[in-house]
């Protein structure tokens, strides 16, 4: 008995304390949080818990007017910026207006945060396609050239947060292509009321916006989800690196850059393809990846030069347009996608002089090049 009292005591004081200080202006823990979401009537809903560290993590709801624990929940490190919590269903005039959010460390038992979360519920803005277009609601240009793969997806479900919590087979959406209703989908690889709309290859008459509406309980929330902007098709060389079929001569004492071309191919570049490295063969010699100093080069050889650098340019691309007219888009118009890869020395030394090796190691859509230049003394 004394052992229920102890815990039900416990409890009380619990409450009382995240009560206090959500009323107050300041927690000793950074302070109690205000967050005001907007909900639409008779739409499905979700009170996330906002989880910012990795240490495991325990999150609690809890109704501010009746203090009823409605969530309670151990979220493990490592954790994401948010996670599911509290599932409201469809939001109707009687649902809560007003939670408490608290997240306690699991170890210490130390609260860490302690949020006030308030609903501002409303009705479905009544919309159509060509005002949210006009609107320009949630509006991003993605540059396609003609040929490419395009994946749309309805970014309205990601928007009222319900994509993952409502059945797929409650989800549709309807697709508009400059505010017409898209009523055939043979030339996408998507079916009618899908939330993602694929291009096999992007075709000249498919530039343009395209605005999703997704549907829920007979309503539909409109958000113009990508406009396709036409860009020029990038050409590739057979070979990524342009390798130089003469040496460069240089003298002594005299600052020196070797440069080469290379192909980054057709399509939009990653990161990844940006992977060149400077190697010196013959002494084993790591010198450089990109801009980016290469370890080995405070262990050189004596009397060589460690005053080496990388650089990677990129060539200037053209012009990138999204209010180009279809009718003067030329589909034989290409460039090729070219960067410059630099390796520079500061006051050659006789010990500079000799192979250098130049690896292009991109994703797997790109052949992976190697290249020998010769720097010879003039």
């Amino acid at each position: 008995m004394k052992t229920t009292m102890s815990a039900y005591f416990v409890k009380i004081i619990f409450f009382v304390f995240v009560i206090q200080a959500i009323g107050s202006d300041s927690f000793h823990l950074g302070g109690a949080d205000s967050r005001t979401e907007d909900v639409y009537l008779g739409w499905p809903h979700v009170i996330e818990c906002d989880v910012y560290h990795w240490r495991t993590t325990l999150c609690k709801i809890y109704e501010k007017t009746t203090e009823k624990n409605l969530y309670d929940q151990s979220i493990a490190a490592p954790t994401r910026r948010k996670h599911r919590g509290l599932n409201l269903g469809d939001v109707t005039e009687n649902t809560p207006t007003e939670y408490v959010i608290t997240l306690q460390d699991e170890n210490t038992g130390e609260i860490e945060n302690v949020q006030l979360y308030t609903l501002n519920i409303t009705n479905l803005p009544q919309q159509t396609a060509q005002q949210a277009m006009e609107d320009e609601i949630l509006d991003h240009d993605f540059y396609s050239y003609i040929g490419s793969r395009r994946i749309l997806d309805c970014e309205a479900r990601h928007e009222l947060d319900i994509g993952m919590n409502v059945p797929r087979a409650n989800q549709t959406c309807s697709w508009y292509y400059n505010g017409t209703e898209i009523t055939t989908f043979d030339e996408f690889l998507s079916n009618d009321g899908s939330c993602e709309i694929q291009f096999p290859e992007v075709k000249i008459d498919q530039f343009g916006v395209y605005t999703c509406a997704y549907n829920y309980n007979g309503e539909s929330r409109f958000t113009v989800n990508h406009r396709i902007c036409y860009q020029p098709s990038r050409t590739l060389n057979r070979e990524t690196i342009v390798c130089p079929t003469e040496p460069f001569k240089a003298r002594v004492g005299k600052n020196t850059t070797i440069s080469v071309m290379a192909s980054l191919g057709n399509g939009r570049h990653n990161s990844f393809d940006m992977a060149f490295d400077w190697t010196k063969p013959e002494i084993h010699e790591w010198l450089c990846w990109n801009d980016f100093p290469g370890i080995e080069n405070k262990d050189a050889e004596e009397g060589h030069n460690n005053d080496v650098q990388c650089e990677v340019i990129e060539l200037p691309l053209p012009e990138e347009n999204c209010t180009m007219d279809i009718a003067s888009i030329n589909p034989e118009d290409t460039f090729e996608n070219v960067v410059e890869v630099n390796l520079i020395f500061n006051k050659l030394t006789e010990n500079d002089f000799g192979v250098y090796e130049l690896r292009h190691m991109p994703s797997w859509e790109l052949k992976k090049s190697t290249c020998k230049v010769t720097l010879q003394m003039e």
